[in-house]
């Protein structure tokens, strides 16, 4: 994850007393963000601070509103009731811009993550011609447009954004930051947006920009999902196969990002040393096979060159290429083209996720960004795959499942992301470069 501002924000840096007194409101913060209702005494117990301490960082939340009192709590003890207290979701706000290749989605969340509203705006990333191998630069700058749409959505269309509250203008992007160009780099949409665009609207807007990479975003909506359900998890592998292929690789509850923001680059593992070539430089990249284009496109072929039963009754309620729903209808139904094609993907899946599962260590391993729409027996297609290396040492335990996250709600992922790690109770990041 990346702020625009950069290293510690624009603000000043913290006294030890300021750092420590920090740490403290954050914890009681993120205490009752995950219980959602404590009392004062309940904190103090969880936390093993003096009353006192609790009392006065409760006080400074709620002067803050972030925190608010709910009323007397349930309780079988004598004296004095203790007070309820949550957070309080109105408090602030954080608007998220999510970049796919053909438009912009934005959500505005609430400190509990509860969606405000939301909206898309159409914008097809193919006008700029990067998808087409004779284009004249194969990453144009699309700084200056996004940003317009932004500022547009912002402050002409958003019914009840406020910037007054607002932590931060998350944006949820399919590529990586790259310090030498001052760009980001939007991979899987073929188009680039320049620092200083950026910077200029993060200082017209006077709210700082938060970005973060669509898989690693999504990797941790993950994370949170399976902490609500009970099954906190500290280590898994999102696996992003959209336009192009991505991981978001999450160790120890951290987003491991790698020097530079390039760690997950999983489309970029080469499953064929003499395969296609791919802009990258390398040979037989692992998205040049398996993106959601890709898939559809293969199964079309089959399609045009030998009729399949399933598909021609699908598409004739709904002409046009095949999508992925009616092809994992066809798999399912045991149309043997289509199984063959679909195995064949799945193993191919499988094996920059075998190259990715041997570096990490990391066995829990998460599909989503589209290909999921394939269905369960897919899926099942996987997960055979995992058990037949079970007497693998190095795969023992791997397990594969569908995210919960829809992709094009990655933006949560920045949201949550940015209130977990990033926010300071303190202060408000200032913003200049």
């Amino acid at each position: 994850m990346y702020y625009l501002s950069g290293p510690g924000n624009g603000a000043e840096k913290l006294t030890n007393q300021q750092l420590i007194k920090e740490e403290n409101i954050k914890c009681l913060f993120n205490l009752l963000n995950r219980n959602r209702s404590m009392a004062r005494a309940d904190m103090v117990r969880v936390t093993g601070l003096s009353p006192t301490t609790v009392s006065a960082l409760v006080d400074d939340l709620v002067r803050e509103n972030l925190v608010v009192e709910t009323g007397y709590a349930r309780t079988m003890q004598t004296g004095r009731k203790p007070i309820n207290l949550r957070i309080n979701a109105s408090g602030r706000q954080i608007p998220v811009f999510s970049f796919s290749r053909w438009g912009v989605r934005y959500t505005l969340y609430n400190l509990q993550m509860e969606v405000l509203e939301t909206l898309f705006v159409s914008h097809n990333a193919d006008r700029y011609g990067g998808f087409e191998e004779n284009a004249d630069d194969p990453n144009p700058d699309a700084g200056g447009d996004y940003a317009a749409i932004i500022r547009d959505v912002l402050l002409g269309h958003s019914r009840f954004y406020r910037p007054e509250i607002a932590l931060v203008i998350g944006i949820c992007f399919p590529g990586i930051y790259l310090p030498e160009k001052r760009a980001f780099s939007l991979s899987a949409m073929h188009v680039s947006l320049s620092h200083d665009t950026l910077a200029a609207l993060e200082r017209e807007l006077n709210v700082p920009l938060f970005f973060g990479n669509s898989s690693q975003s999504l990797a941790y909506a993950e994370k949170k999902r399976l902490d609500l359900e009970g099954e906190e998890t500290q280590d898994l592998i999102y696996v992003n196969v959209c336009e192009g292929v991505g991981a978001g690789i999450l160790s120890g509850g951290e987003i491991f990002t790698g020097k530079d923001n390039f760690a997950g680059e999983i489309g970029h593992v080469s499953i064929n040393y003499n395969g296609r070539p791919c802009s990258c430089g390398g040979r037989g990249c692992l998205e040049q096979y398996v993106n959601v284009d890709a898939v559809i496109e293969r199964i079309a072929q089959i399609a045009a060159f030998r009729p399949v039963e399933t598909l021609t009754q699908l598409q004739a309620e709904h002409p046009g290429k095949p999508t992925l729903e009616m092809i994992g209808a066809a798999y399912d139904a045991g149309e043997r083209e289509i199984v063959d094609a679909i195995n064949n993907v799945a193993a191919q899946l499988f094996a920059g996720i075998y190259s990715v599962v041997c570096v990490t260590g990391i066995r829990k391993v998460i599909i989503g960004g589209g290909i999921e729409a394939l269905g369960n027996g897919f899926l099942q297609r996987l997960r055979f795959l995992a058990k037949r290396t079970n007497g693998n040492l190095l795969m023992h335990g791997l397990t594969f499942d569908y995210g919960r996250v829809m992709a094009e709600n990655c933006g949560i992922g920045v949201a949550e992301y940015f209130i977990d790690k990033k926010f300071e109770i303190g202060r408000k990041p200032s913003v200049h470069l």
